[in-house]
């Protein structure tokens, strides 16, 4: 449907081409001192003749457009007129404490710029996403109990896809788990869950929302 009321315009075919990316990224990654590593990286890219799409009117043959013609809505696969660019980075935390305990941090970030008025991407990436998570390798008798929490939180977005589209809400979530060491039996048996509270969220527009997954593990020969 043509936006806030417009008459229809004509949108003529045109070949699509192959397209193509210019993509800088740097990174670093250290281990200081044996206790924190730090991994990170940033990255900038072009692309020329960007694969998009656009949402176009399909009338009867030889009847004039008009905002009371029916048509039959399409979503055609073209290139974008302009070139279009992407950036992002993320960066990671990993610090070992005493008595095997350990805490996480993890951050990144994705963008998209200069897509012409008109044209879905589908760039279906939040602008922030973290990671916080401590833990413990090997604590109790003998050290054979082990244990990680960590906590997600994914900002929201608008959301594109073929099915449906729309804003996809912003969530967080706790996941949990402990762990028991039988080295007699090379063996481990956890106990844990994603998304331990239970709050129910959705990753696509569409999607079902997601709950808790609760869940008993034996793993054999891994010690």
């Amino acid at each position: 449907m043509p936006p806030n009321g417009t008459e229809p315009v004509r949108v003529p075919y045109e070949e699509v081409s192959p397209e193509s990316v210019t993509t800088y990224e740097i990174g670093y990654k250290s281990l200081i001192q044996k206790k924190l590593l730090i991994d990170a990286y940033i990255y900038y890219g072009t692309y020329q003749h960007f694969l998009t799409r656009r949402d176009v009117a399909q009338f009867e043959s030889g009847v004039t457009p008009s905002l009371d013609t029916t048509y039959r809505g399409i979503s055609v696969v073209v290139n974008s007129p302009e070139k279009v660019k992407t950036y992002g980075w993320a960066v990671g935390l990993e610090w070992l404490l005493p008595s095997n305990f350990t805490i996480g941090a993890n951050a990144s970030s994705d963008h998209i710029e200069d897509v012409p008025a008109g044209f879905r991407t589908f760039f279906n990436a939040p602008e922030l996403r973290t990671v916080l998570s401590v833990g413990n390798t090997g604590f109790g008798p003998n050290k054979y109990f082990g244990f990680n929490v960590s906590w997600r939180w994914q900002d929201g977005f608008f959301y594109e896809n073929d099915f449906a589209q729309g804003d996809l809400p912003a969530f967080n979530v706790v996941d949990a788990v402990i762990s028991f060491k039988q080295p007699k039996i090379r063996s481990v048996i956890k106990l844990g869950a994603n998304n331990v509270l239970n709050q129910y969220y959705r990753t696509a527009v569409g999607n079902p929302s997601i709950g808790g997954l609760y869940y008993v593990s034996f793993a054999y020969n891994v010690l």
